[in-house]
């Protein structure tokens, strides 16, 4: 069990470190790509649906959206008068980013 575990954490750790080189470019680290990546596969979702695509509790991930925000990264769009909801658009030079990437990925795996 206890080799199981080291072998996730060592691929968990490589996955990282693969994913902080190709969102260079936006500079994005630490796990911003992963809100970034969900968000521009589910534009317009709301900040609970978010948290749990990832797995964070809604303060963690309401931080981490600011932040992309801030990056001009995405839209925040606010719906609702009696409940708040916030709504998370993804830019287009964010998209446009995702789809290069995705092509970049998929002619290497066409390649092996």
């Amino acid at each position: 069990m206890e080799d199981i575990l080291r072998s996730i954490g060592s691929i968990s750790r490589e996955l990282d470190s693969i994913a902080n080189i190709e969102f260079k470019e936006l500079n994005l680290t630490k796990g911003k790509y992963l809100y970034l990546v969900r968000i521009c596969e589910n534009p317009g979702i709301i900040q609970g649906e978010l948290a749990e695509k990832i797995r964070v509790d809604r303060t963690t991930a309401a931080r981490a959206v600011m932040k992309l925000e801030r990056m001009d990264l995405l839209h925040v769009e606010l719906i609702g008068t009696i409940i708040r909801l916030n709504v998370y658009i993804p830019l287009n030079k964010v998209r446009q980013y995702i789809q290069r990437l995705n092509a970049k990925i998929a002619i290497r795996v066409e390649w092996r």
